[in-house]
């Protein structure tokens, strides 16, 4: 978590990161900041891409990032049809 200050007070500012299941058996899923995404380099970013799943998301934290990712997997697994991400 990131915070700004402003006039006003303290802001707090979500970080963006990737989620994402390199292999659909294991069902773990991996997680990196955008500035860590960004600075992996092509190959990690491949990876990522050609991953079995993956997401773009806000949290405060890696943890909170993947928590989302299972929820949102598990809504879309309840009901395919819904827009989850």
């Amino acid at each position: 978590m990131t915070r700004a200050f402003s006039r006003i007070g303290v802001k707090t500012v979500k970080q963006r990161f990737v989620t994402y299941i390199e292999d659909q058996d294991t069902d773990t899923v991996l997680c990196m900041s955008e500035e860590e995404f960004d600075k992996s380099g092509p190959e990690a970013n491949l990876i990522v891409f050609e991953s079995a799943e993956f997401v773009w998301q806000f949290a405060d934290s890696k943890a909170q990032a993947i928590s989302q990712h299972f929820d949102k997997h598990n809504d879309w697994r309840a009901d395919p049809e819904k827009a989850t991400y």
